[in-house]
């Protein structure tokens, strides 16, 4: 374990602080000379803390001989810290960081580093096809600057095209107006959004993620055989119960929405934001759809009017206005779809409870006026 690089670099991070902090003679010496004085001024005879003062010394003098194997500049090593071309879309910076370093962003995105040596460090950075500036920087463990470093990378790699997935409609305080199927026979109104397949052909979802940051684009990672059909719609509920998620059925992510404003993010396996949408704050009961996101209206786009999963078409709005459909809105057609699978489960609660007794169809019925 203690050739393994990262625990090495942490053991030697933890040597470092110490000696440069609790083992400093200003530090641990000022501490034994108070108490050998409180000792002395109420009559208490102690040894001299002369040889133990000496101990520490010598010991810290033997840690900063240990660390200087550890010493290095921050500093990006791919191609000797010179411009250089891939044609892939994603590169692995190499590079080396003083024990100081606890964390590393790359363009202000947080990465993930692998510590191939004490000093040494990977991170896999995505790139856009042309010239990208690749800016890395090392934090302390309080998150203060470190240093950082400066890369050129031209990617001629393929454009890929993304999938034409848009997050179609979202609720950010579902009170009383769809039931998740998966908690009946409990009437729980979960947070939820759609996902639409805007494009021709079947996408197969599998790997891709879900999250409400960019902080972290792998909140909730989408599972195998997820697939949505052309024109198809895919139901999200954001209820932090990604352990319901069964094939073939609706999705569970481990986040929820929150009212007072959030954002929903779809990426790809490799980090690529598909589709993004970010909102205020939401009346309540209350879903919504993100405003036009094209110059003209697409086929299946929710600019053109998509077939939403309310069971009606929505017309198409001011391209800077958000759709908005309530309880009891302007479409009464996907009110009453929206309601059916609520009134289903309360029919079945009722007609259950009556064959137990009024005292439990009472406790039923008092939980489904929940808001």
């Amino acid at each position: 374990m203690y050739s393994h690089p990262p625990f090495r670099r942490t053991y030697f991070q933890a040597l470092n602080e110490a000696a440069n902090g609790p083992l400093l003679e200003a530090n641990a010496g000022l501490v034994m000379d108070a108490l050998d004085a409180a000792c002395s001024a109420n009559g208490v005879a102690v040894q001299s803390p002369a040889s133990v003062k000496s101990w520490i010394s010598s010991r810290r003098t033997y840690i900063l001989q240990q660390l200087a194997s550890a010493t290095a500049n921050f500093a990006i090593s791919s191609n000797g810290g010179q411009e250089f071309s891939t044609t892939n879309d994603t590169v692995v910076l190499t590079g080396t960081a003083p024990l100081a370093v606890r964390s590393l962003t790359v363009n202000g995105v947080p990465l993930p580093a692998a510590w191939t040596t004490v000093t040494g460090w990977a991170v896999e950075v995505p790139l856009q096809r042309g010239r990208n500036r690749l800016v890395a920087q090392g934090f302390d463990w309080q998150g203060n600057l470190v240093a950082s470093a400066t890369i050129l990378v031209t990617s001629t790699a393929p454009v890929t095209v993304l999938p034409r997935i848009r997050i179609n409609e979202w609720m950010a305080s579902n009170g009383h107006t769809l039931v998740d199927p998966a908690d009946l026979p409990n009437l729980r109104y979960q947070d939820w959004f759609e996902l639409h397949n805007a494009g021709a052909t079947p996408v197969d979802l599998s790997g891709y993620t879900l999250s409400d940051t960019r902080e972290n684009l792998a909140l909730s990672i989408i599972p195998e055989g997820t697939t949505i059909a052309p024109g198809g719609f895919l139901l999200v509920w954001a209820d932090e119960e990604p352990w319901q998620n069964r094939p073939g059925g609706n999705l569970h992510v481990n986040f929820k929405l929150d009212i007072d404003g959030d954002s929903i993010l779809l990426a790809d396996p490799d980090g690529r934001i598909v589709d993004e949408v970010t909102f205020g704050r939401q009346a309540r009961r209350r879903q919504q759809q993100p405003r036009a996101r094209h110059p003209r209206p697409l086929p299946g786009d929710p600019a053109a009017g998509v077939p939403s999963r309310l069971g009606t078409t929505l017309p198409r709005r001011d391209a800077d206005q958000p759709r908005a459909l309530g309880d009891a809105g302007d479409h009464p057609r996907g009110t009453a779809h929206l309601h059916r699978l609520a009134n289903a489960a309360r029919g079945a609660l009722r007609s259950r409870a009556g064959s137990t007794g009024a005292g439990e169809r009472g406790g039923i019925l008092r939980r489904t006026a929940q808001p």
